[in-house]
């Protein structure tokens, strides 16, 4: 068993979604704001007021401890806690030993989600993280919302092995795989002691991260955690309740989610889909798990070769130091082998996800991006007049830019921007047939260009048959 790598399971180990009512188009397109669509967003608010009236309520009672401020409620057959305090975003919060779930009125005016459920670590435990969901979806589909559009808001994938106890060392031997390869400055990357005891470190950023950290060492300082060992890993005939476990926990929200997609395979044609909706992240968890097993990488440096890349030299068998070029260190964890560890965890339970796919959103063009050019021209021009500034300079700097740019293209600035800005409609229309969404007002955008440009062939052609 000392030597042996012994994987106790992957599990989901945390799960936040948010539901609202249809999409956001209903907010600006009035297609959308159907009858019965008005009168279950009205059903709805009456709903929250209702739960609001209980929360007074519920302020009302004297008690130190806030999670004994509470008006009992039923919903679906099921006890919850109408909540005395709320959170800055939400109006109300509903709990019970399975879930939290935090409602707010419905407005034309404010986009954010209306109900966020938050699971408990012990239920996703208990039944399942598929079951919990469904019995969720059930839920806000009885109770609030017969038709929600619902995202995943944050997601952590989770194994816990036995046959190694991680040290201050190996924070050195993890190694992210980005496109980039940069490693991951100090502020992303932490390192955690408990009485001198390493006990931990974390890799990333809040969106997208990774954290190591010793389970047994965090039950034995909170008891109520202990639940994973009696509903999983006393199930592994390998579990040896004398050996530490190690969690490896790999965390994401909704903004990296947004920029994933995967391929969904049709009658004759694959297509790209947006990893943003429930549904397609539950598909997705193993693949999910892939992308940060593949992220973060636990090599095979030894302990000499981390020493070096520690103190950033090596000690020549000669006598005095070398040195350590990052240029070294790189090659380094490039040749070196992917630990038994990370080969061990590979797998989501026997499942072996596909890679997924990154892409870049296309955004609606801001006015401030406009703001700022003018920023610039204006401070770049009264640097280059050391101070002073010209109306007539910049007027002459304008046209003799133009007028580079014709003998060098064939085409006016502007003209250019032009074709940009369709190139820009292109780029956005093959978005929405690949993803299935635009941003808000995309339909108007695409409608306004068409007609400007026709509007200035129109000129054009007038232009074109009197100069001639």
């Amino acid at each position: 068993m000392k030597n042996q790598i012994v994987n106790l399971g992957h599990i989901v180990d945390t799960i936040k979604i948010n539901a609202t009512c249809e999409n956001d188009a209903y907010q600006n397109v009035l297609e959308y704001q159907s009858e019965d669509l008005e009168t279950e967003i009205k059903k709805f608010n009456t709903k929250i007021e209702e739960f609001i009236i209980l929360k007074n309520q519920a302020s009302l009672i004297k008690n130190h401890d806030n999670q004994k401020r509470y008006v009992p409620t039923i919903l679906n057959n099921t006890e919850y806690r109408v909540m005395a305090s709320a959170s800055q975003s939400y109006s109300v919060i509903l709990q019970n030993g399975d879930i939290s779930i935090f409602l707010r009125r419905f407005s034309k005016k404010i986009k954010n989600p209306v109900i966020k459920v938050e699971f408990r670590a012990e239920y996703l435990a208990k039944v399942g993280y598929l079951k919990a969901v469904q019995q969720v979806q059930r839920l806000i589909r009885y109770e609030f919302i017969s038709n929600p559009v619902e995202k995943v808001k944050e997601l952590h994938l989770a194994t816990d092995i036995q046959g190694y106890d991680f040290t201050p060392l190996d924070f050195y031997r993890i190694r992210t795989l980005s496109r980039n390869r940069v490693v991951y400055t100090e502020d992303e990357k932490n390192c955690y002691l408990s009485n001198q005891r390493f006990t931990g470190m974390t890799f990333g950023k809040g969106d997208f991260m990774l954290r190591i950290y010793n389970k047994t060492a965090e039950i034995n300082k909170n008891k109520k955690k202990g639940f994973i060992q009696a509903m999983h890993w006393v199930h592994n005939s390998n579990f040896d309740p004398e050996l530490n476990v190690w969690r490896i926990e790999g965390q994401i929200r909704r903004d990296k989610l947004k920029e994933l997609s995967y391929e969904l395979n049709l009658e004759n044609s694959k297509i790209k889909v947006n990893l943003e909706m429930l549904d397609d992240v539950l598909k997705n968890i193993p693949s999910i798990w892939r992308l940060f097993h593949k992220s973060f990488v636990h090599k095979s440096l030894s302990h000499e070769q981390v020493q070096e890349q520690i103190q950033g030299f090596k000690y020549l068998k000669k006598g005095g130091i070398k040195f350590i070029s990052s240029d070294t260190v790189r090659m380094r964890f490039k040749n070196a082998e992917i630990s038994n560890i990370w080969k061990s965890i590979e797998n989501y339970n026997g499942y072996i996800g596909a890679d997924l796919s990154k892409f870049e959103d296309i955004k609606k063009p801001e006015v401030e991006y406009v703001e700022n050019a003018y920023k610039a021209l204006i401070s770049t021009t009264t640097k280059l007049l050391r101070g002073n500034f010209s109306t007539e300079l910049l007027i002459d700097i304008i046209h003799n830019a133009n007028e580079k740019y014709f003998n060098k293209t064939g085409n006016t600035i502007m003209e250019k921007a032009r074709l940009n800005s369709l190139d820009y409609l292109s780029s956005a229309k093959y978005y929405y047939e690949q993803f299935g969404t635009s941003f808000d007002g995309f339909d108007e955008y695409e409608k306004d260009m068409i007609n400007n440009l026709k509007e200035l062939m129109d000129i054009s052609i007038i232009h074109d048959k009197y100069r001639i």
